[in-house]
């Protein structure tokens, strides 16, 4: 059962990382066409709609490999952690529409990319959700079985929301083209984090506290990290690496 847990998380995190390098990639790509189109503006312009998601896609690996590391693959942290962190990665789904502009051809359908992106968002917001429970005394026996429901819930609205409007032709999340999804996304996230809020309430001790705030502060990260707006990725990127401190130093110890 051990090294069946190590063998997931490992993977789980060789997946992120490849991601990681794939985005990377991509914003490189997408920096210099927009450059080359439209100067330091356009440059300017899509590092600051991109960068936030690279800094929280580099954050999200350190917690995984400290689990691996230390050992702690059995514990509260190693039982969602790894997937939520999966998930959030997989936000990295939104540079797609500019990165096909860039290199000039379609290498997914948009359709397809509008679901993943959905999915990547919700997905991500229930396993916050998740955690926020496990933490507040969720018993772990039915953990996959929770973890599967969550993410069969979340894939379903992905796909039922229409996007006939987006029919043939690229496109990208915005909080306006999608409120219905933004809606539950930030419903979940606002209950996550009044149950964290309640954990530490609850269990004073400086562990439980601070491994609340940094989920909390992870998680307001990761929605930010897609709003193209100054304040919001300073904040994505201001929230993002103290939360990586704090969980890398506190990964899998017990509370």
């Amino acid at each position: 059962m051990q090294n069946q847990n190590r063998k997931t998380i490992v993977s789980l995190l060789v997946v992120q990382i490849a991601i990681t390098l794939l985005y990377s990639f991509a914003l490189i790509e997408v920096l210099l066409f927009s450059y080359n189109q439209e100067g330091w503006i356009g440059l300017q312009s899509n590092l600051l709609d991109y960068l936030p998601h690279l800094v929280v896609l580099i954050c999200s690996l350190w917690p995984q490999a400290a689990l691996i590391f230390k050992h702690k693959l059995h514990s509260q942290d190693g039982e969602i952690m790894p997937m939520l962190f999966t998930f959030s990665a997989m936000q990295a789904s939104l540079i797609v529409v500019d990165a096909v502009e860039a290199m000039g051809y379609i290498f997914v359908y948009p359709e397809a990319l509008l679901v993943i992106q959905r999915f990547s968002l919700l997905g991500t917001a229930a396993l916050f959700l998740l955690s926020s429970l496990r933490y507040y005394g969720f018993s772990s026996s039915n953990i996959g079985m929770y973890t599967f429901l969550f993410l069969a819930v979340s894939l379903l609205i992905s796909a039922m929301v229409p996007f006939s409007s987006y029919h043939g032709r690229m496109s990208t999340m915005t909080p306006g083209d999608e409120m219905c999804v933004q809606l539950v996304v930030i419903v979940l996230d606002a209950v996550a984090i009044i149950t964290f809020i309640m954990t530490a309430v609850k269990d004073k001790t400086s562990l439980n506290v601070k491994r609340s705030i940094a989920f909390i502060m992870m998680g307001i990260s990761i929605y930010l990290a897609y709003f193209n707006h100054i304040y919001t990725a300073a904040t994505s990127i201001v929230l993002a690496l103290p939360a990586t401190v704090i969980l890398v130093l506190n990964a899998g110890d017990s509370l």
